[in-house]
């Protein structure tokens, strides 16, 4: 298991194991969050109250 950095919304360890992120990478830049605050926020880095790349003041797609 080697630790890949924190979850940007709640700040738990995120790790890799067996070769294998066990936690979600998005947007661009990447983003890195836990599985469980990715699917609470629906992957919207924007309803975190996390920049994205989307557009000005973290408008996601489903913003527009």
């Amino acid at each position: 298991m080697e630790w890949v950095g924190k979850c940007t919304v709640c700040t738990k360890d995120v790790y890799c194991r067996d070769g294998f992120l066990d936690g979600v990478v998005a947007g661009h830049p990447g983003v890195l969050y836990c599985h469980d605050c990715y699917e609470k926020h629906g992957g919207h880095a924007g309803d975190a109250g996390v920049p994205d790349s989307h557009g000005p003041e973290g408008l996601g797609p489903k913003d527009h």
